[in-house]
Formats: structure tokens, C-alpha cells, sequence
């Protein structure tokens, strides 16, 4: 077996310029090089199979940082009032000029109108894959646990689907720590009130709209992105899952959602934690059996490294479901 992810943009891949990460054996490398070498500028042999997607994973951590980064930097060009594209000349010629900062000049100063390389929600899925590789090796990785915290606020808002460039307008939105307001996007100048707890209250609600549309969506690298290794998910029937049995158990079909409806009613925040009580309406299929749900649900998530995650799920029949 063999593998050889790729890293590079689009445009570099029509250029036949990208860099191959190949897990082979020596005899195989170099049998597969000369194909290589007409798709890519560069070839590198890291090991054996399954060395090249180890590789590809260390790579999008450095990417997914230099991408927070050239954003973090932008966002104080714009705050001191430095004219964005004669900075962005600047960066690109500085010690912190790396190809990457390059070519995504035009996704960070003119989004609308530049092609989408790689979208949010892909980034946020790979740098998920590191942090869990990362995790079973005992390492600590705080600056990808930030870049992959801003990912996920990102993609719940409704963003994941812009270019991972997107991180900008994401941290333009973001109140401030001290005094809870949130800047402007294009004018750092005005804000907006937005206390504490108003701002978590929102982040929780596009959370659960996130997970239930995972879901729904059948995507269950989505919904594992949002729970707390140690979730609790309890369905109506009594039945308890761990997050690793229900995630099984979605990849297997065993239940499938056609249709689901929630409603948040309140939401309580005490601190790292966050509990959220509603409703929920969904047709499933539950071991091969068509469903209709009518359920008051409660949710608990909790916040881990920056990140909130869901931590227990509770539904209790609608006593007007029951009659």
C-alpha cells in the first residue's frame, strides 16, 4: 500500500507544482517517482505507508497557524489605519513571506471575488484530524487548538463554506475580551454592545443548529467535531451512547435522519459550562424502522481548550406525544 497526499492550491495543481508526501517502501518510491514528478515540482519519501498522511497532517497544523496568523496580522494593520494591500506588499516580502502568504493575497483582500481554494469547513475538518493524532500521542498543540477554535466558531456561524481566508472577517467579528464589544467588518472603528454571556448564548445556538444539520447531513466527522470525547447520548427509548457507539452507529445507517426540526427555548450559562433546553421534531430511522420523535430535549456542552463541545444529550417523549 501506498500513500501520497498532496499539498498546494488549486492554481498550483493545474501548474503541476505541488509537493507529494509518499508512504511506500524504498523499492516502491522509487518506481512511482518518475509518475510523481509529472504531476508535482516535489517529491519527498517520509516513510512508510501511512507515513505520507502523517506528514500531510503536520503540514496543516503549520498552514492552518500561518492562515490564523496572516489574518491576526492583517486585522492589526487595518486596526492602526495601515492601507491593507501596501501592508499586505510588506508581509509578503517580509522574513514572514511564505508562499502560502503569496498567493492567498487576493482570498484575504478581496474574498468576493477570489476563487475558493480550500473552504473552512475542510480546513477545520484536517486540523481535526491532526489534533486527534496529536491527542493519541500525548502532545499538546495550543496554537492548532486555537486555529481549530476559531474553525469551528467559524463554520457554525454559517461560514464554513468560504475560503479558509474567511478567517479574517471571523475574527473581525469577534467582541473583546475586556470590554464585550465587537468590532465592525471594514470599519475596526464601530462597535456594537455584546455581553458576555449574550455572545456564548449565540455561539451555542449556531452550535446546535451545526450539529443537528451534521446530522440530518449524514456527516459524522461534523457531529464527532462538536462532542466531547467523553459524550453521553441518550436517545428516547432509554438506549445510552458513547460518542464513539453513536457515531458507529450513524456510519452503519442503524439511524439515519430525514427531517429534523429543534426549537431553543433557554439557555443557561454557568461558566465552562452550558446547558440548553428545547424542543426537537425529527423522521428517523431507528434499526430499520421508521420513527416520528416529538421530544423535550435537554443538551449540556461544555468548554474544552476554547472549544465548546457537546458533552450530554437528554430527550424526554412530549407528554403531548405520549397521549
Amino acid at each position: 500500500m501506498i500513500d501520497a497526499p498532496v499539498s498546494g492550491s488549486v492554481s498550483m495543481a493545474e501548474a503541476a507544482s505541488l509537493t507529494v508526501m509518499v508512504g511506500a517502501s524504498a523499492e516502491q518510491y522509487e518506481r512511482i517517482r518518475p509518475l510523481l514528478a509529472t504531476l508535482s515540482a516535489a517529491q519527498h519519501h517520509v516513510g512508510p505507508a501511512g507515513a505520507g498522511s502523517a506528514a500531510k497532517l503536520a503540514v496543516n497544523t503549520v498552514l492552518a497557524a500561518l492562515n490564523q496568523a496572516t489574518a491576526e496580522g492583517l486585522l492589526m494593520a487595518e486596526a492602526t489605519g495601515l492601507d491593507l494591500a501596501a501592508f499586505y506588499g510588506v508581509l509578503r516580502d517580509s522574513a514572514a513571506g511564505a508562499p502560502y502568504v503569496g498567493y492567498k493575497q487576493k482570498a484575504f483582500l478581496a474574498p468576493e471575488t477570489a476563487e475558493i481554494a480550500a473552504p473552512m469547513s475542510l480546513i477545520r475538518k484536517d486540523l481535526g484530524l491532526a489534533l486527534d493524532l496529536a491527542r493519541g500521542r500525548r502532545l499538546t498543540l495550543p496554537v492548532s487548538e486555537a486555529a481549530y477554535a476559531l474553525l469551528e466558531e467559524t463554520v457554525a456561524a454559517g461560514l464554513g463554506h468560504r475560503d479558509m481566508a474567511g478567517v479574517l472577517e471571523a475574527l473581525r467579528r469577534r467582541p473583546h475580551p475586556l470590554d464585550g464589544t465587537r468590532q465592525h467588518q471594514g470599519n475596526p472603528g464601530m462597535t456594537d454592545a455584546a455581553p458576555g454571556c449574550a455572545d456564548i448564548e449565540t455561539t451555542i445556538r449556531s452550535l446546535e443548529d451545526a450539529r443537528y444539520a451534521a446530522m440530518t447531513a449524514g456527516d459524522v466527522e461534523a457531529f464527532i467535531a462538536l462532542a466531547h470525547p467523553d459524550l453521553t447520548y441518550t436517545h428516547s427509548d432509554g438506549e445510552v451512547d458513547t460518542l464513539a457507539s453513536y457515531a458507529g452507529k450513524l456510519r452503519s445507517g442503524h439511524y439515519v435522519y430525514h427531517r429534523v426540526e429543534h426549537q431553543v427555548d433557554r439557555i443557561v450559562v454557568a461558566g465552562d459550562t452550558a446547558i440548553v433546553v428545547g424542543r426537537m421534531h425529527a423522521d428517523i430511522t431507528a434499526g430499520g424502522h421508521a420513527k416520528r420523535l416529538a421530544n423535550l430535549v435537554m443538551a449540556v456542552w461544555t468548554r474544552k481548550d476554547g472549544r465548546w463541545l457537546l458533552l450530554g444529550f437528554q430527550p424526554t417523549p412530549s407528554p403531548a406525544a405520549t397521549r
